[in-house]
């Protein structure tokens, strides 16, 4: 029996970076939370954010964003894991300066970046005015940094220098096509899906996830069913149980009404 379900956003139930969700997400999720089954929302995004993506249920699901660094119920903090501030500093200077990417701040108020890039600017924060923060500077910003989100033409090498130098003690990931998160070490969404197993007494048997980029293998690795979107990369793959369509083909939700006519029987 289902009792909990776990799922990742961009690339998988809403296009990268986007707000244009399928509204039937919204009610099917309402429906499985009426019969009792537990929803986790697990994102690289800000808390906000989500809440802005999935109205309805904003304040009946687990919401764990900044990449499994915030767990939030009911605007409640249930975890909270800070970087620590002079880490955060010295990454902005480089990731700027060395690396020629662009970065956000993720803190308790929302994302924070410089006016650097018009494709962020004019993009990334177009649609999320009261999350998202254009500023002179994000020195100004280092106190309680949940996440680094990190804009690179070339994440892959980004990372890889990244992790000869920080491996030890980040967690530097993959999380869409061109950007990567750096949160606190062992801090990633399998952690706060198990935590949350944990919190609500439910198995790894009882659970399903959803995902599609290298930052959700955590997720999908604590749980039994582990359905991957088709565009996903074949490493991510190695960790499904069933592919299902793509974002823009709905797989999760055909998956996830399939699961609501099942919870009526």
């Amino acid at each position: 029996m289902i009792k909990l379900i776990a799922t990742d956003l961009d690339g998988t139930i809403v296009p990268e970076g986007t707000f244009d969700i399928n509204k039937e997400y919204d009610i099917t999720f309402e429906k499985l939370l009426d019969r009792g089954i537990k929803i986790i929302l697990a994102s690289g995004r800000h808390a906000n954010n989500i809440k802005k993506l999935l109205p309805i249920i904003k304040d009946r699901a687990y919401i764990l964003s900044d990449n499994g660094a915030t767990l939030l119920y009911k605007d409640k903090p249930i975890i909270k894991h800070y970087l620590n501030k002079e880490t955060v500093r010295f990454l902005v200077d480089y990731l700027h300066n060395e690396l020629e990417c662009e970065v956000a701040l993720s803190n308790d108020i929302g994302y924070f970046t410089e006016k650097r890039d018009k494709f962020i600017n004019d993009n990334v924060f177009s649609d999320v005015k009261e999350v998202g923060y254009i500023v002179d500077s994000v020195f100004e910003y280092l106190e309680n940094v949940t996440k680094l989100t990190v804009m690179s033409k070339n994440p892959n090498k980004v990372i890889a220098l990244l992790k000869e130098k920080y491996e030890s003690e980040l967690h530097i990931v993959q999380s869409g096509s061109i950007w990567l998160d750096i949160t606190q070490k062992d801090v990633n969404k399998g952690a706060g899906v198990k935590y949350i197993q944990n919190l609500l007494n439910i198995k790894k048997e009882e659970t399903i996830g959803f995902g599609n980029s290298g930052n959700d293998i955590s997720l999908l690795n604590e749980c039994k069913e582990a359905y991957v979107v088709s565009d996903a990369s074949d490493e991510v793959k190695k960790h499904a149980t069933k592919i299902v369509p793509d974002v823009y083909n709905d797989g999760p939700l055909i998956e996830l009404k399939s699961l609501e006519v099942l919870t009526k029987l």
